[in-house]
């Protein structure tokens, strides 16, 4: 299921026309992504376990921090990633006459 979310975002990075991964939209990844962690931490309280059954195997509370401090990570570096595949894929002459950033400061130069 989340390898299907990963695809769409990766299509969505490439397709989408003006996609800058700024600083602040890093930022509010990572605030969801925290978030989402607190949610989760708040589904064990009350419920008793993780939502997610490797959670449950894990040491508490050392592997819970340890697999979302990874995750959060990950996030990071892909969202680099994302972030220079763009800048690569901008970088590119458009031959259907959008111009880029890049392509517009040259001709005007």
């Amino acid at each position: 299921m989340h390898v299907w979310n990963s695809i769409a975002a990766w299509v969505d990075a490439l397709l989408c026309k003006q996609r800058t991964f700024s600083s602040r939209a890093a930022r509010l990844s990572l605030a969801f992504s925290a978030a989402y962690t607190l949610w989760i931490q708040l589904v064990r309280q009350v419920v008793g376990q993780y939502p997610y059954p490797v959670l449950n195997k894990l040491p508490h509370p050392h592997g819970f921090v340890a697999l979302s401090v990874i995750g959060h990570i990950i996030a990071l570096v892909v969202f680099a990633m994302g972030r220079g595949l763009a800048r690569y894929v901008l970088a590119r002459p458009v031959r259907s006459g959008v111009q880029t950033r890049r392509t517009s400061r040259a001709k005007a130069a």
